[in-house]
């Protein structure tokens, strides 16, 4: 329906079309009904002098006077129709695109310039049919993207368990665990993703702090080295003091742990993981590197996007997501920072995470 509001309270793409071009329809009419006014007063005023000056005035002379009144008016109309249809012209273009936009058409554009009103609302309604391209563009490519990661998984589970019940297979401990495990691997993908998508169309505010980053870094290292040393690897943490920034604790935290869990899981037994906190220029950095198998070159332009995986099958044996990478550039970039990564293939890679410094904030 044209002008349903979505979940979130918010007019639909139609819905602000539609509100915008009832506004402008109704700015025409008025200019039209004031046209109309002045023409109907112009009248008026005619008849009332003309009565008047019939007492001092002979009918022929008052008739001739009527008569170039009246020539002078329509003049003035004749050259009014056009300049309101000159002026109408960006009113109409406007029309034009919304009548674009309601058909679903949302590349259409004013392509208006300068500062007068109609510019300011061409250039206005541009931004807005520009914002909503691109949330339309996302939506398709998050959703692409979510099927593309749920229908293997949920086709196996359909399998296993369309074996069970037909007595295929047998209902053992190992086949529910399987199922269950890939039941909490697609719940956590489903909040990841919904956790990814807030933070990129800034539904997620920041809870700004002042954050020891060199305390942030001790805590978590700490909270993983078990998980770290279980899998046959080392790690170290090396922080110079009183490296702060403003931003979320809770979202750097996971920011961080996205990298240490990266690096846990390729990096091969007996590797290392290094952490290191430190400010150089007036920034805060963070880097996280590691021993393991490394990146390719022509794969480091596309490790942040989301669901890329160099290795798949690895990946998905390990538990990874491929959302764990995306997730960190845009909590770095919600912070005012940049994450850049150098890597080896056998050599292991490095991850390095610049914040301005609270100071500098």
């Amino acid at each position: 329906m044209v002008g349903d509001f979505d979940g979130n309270g918010q007019l639909d793409s139609q819905g602000k079309a539609k509100k915008i071009g009832s506004k402008t329809l109704l700015w025409t009419r008025s200019l039209l009904y004031c046209a109309a006014m002045v023409f109907l007063v112009a009248l008026f005023s005619i008849g009332f002098f003309a009565s008047f000056w019939a007492e001092s005035y002979d009918f022929s002379e008052l008739f001739g006077t009527f008569v170039t009144a009246l020539l002078a008016m329509l003049l003035g109309v004749l050259a009014f129709v056009p300049l309101i249809g000159y002026l109408s012209r960006p009113l109409k273009e406007i029309n034009w695109v919304l009548g674009q936009a309601l058909e679903g058409k949302l590349d259409a554009r004013t392509n208006m310039e300068g500062n007068d009103l109609c510019s300011s609302i061409g250039k206005g309604l541009d931004g807005i049919l520009s914002d909503m391209q691109q949330l339309r563009a996302m939506e398709d490519r998050i959703t692409n993207d979510v099927i593309h990661e749920l229908r293997s998984p949920l086709s196996a589970a359909q399998a296993t368990l369309e074996g069970m019940i037909d007595g295929v297979l047998a209902v053992d401990r190992v086949r529910l665990l399987t199922l269950n495990h890939e039941i909490i691997r697609l719940s956590k993908l489903v909040n990841d993703q919904l956790d990814l998508t807030r933070l990129e169309s800034g539904r997620t505010r920041l809870q700004r702090y002042t954050v020891n980053l060199a305390q942030m870094a001790e805590d978590m290292v700490s909270t993983y080295q078990l998980m770290v040393e279980d899998a046959g690897l080392f790690i170290e943490c090396h922080t110079e003091p009183n490296v702060t920034v403003m931003g979320d604790v809770n979202l750097l935290s996971r920011a961080l742990a996205n990298l240490l869990s990266n690096a846990t899981r390729y990096t091969l037994p007996g590797g290392r993981i290094i952490v290191t906190v430190y400010s150089e220029d007036a920034q805060a950095k963070i880097t996280v590197a590691d021993t393991g198998v490394g990146i390719k070159d022509e794969h480091l332009d596309k490790i942040f996007s989301r669901f890329w995986r160099a290795d798949y099958g690895r990946s998905r044996e390990s538990g990874g997501l491929g959302l764990g990478l995306a997730m960190v550039k845009e909590i770095v970039s919600r912070h005012g920072g940049t994450i850049d990564v150098e890597s080896t293939v056998d050599k292991g890679s490095a991850f390095k995470i610049t914040l301005p410094l609270v100071a500098s904030f």
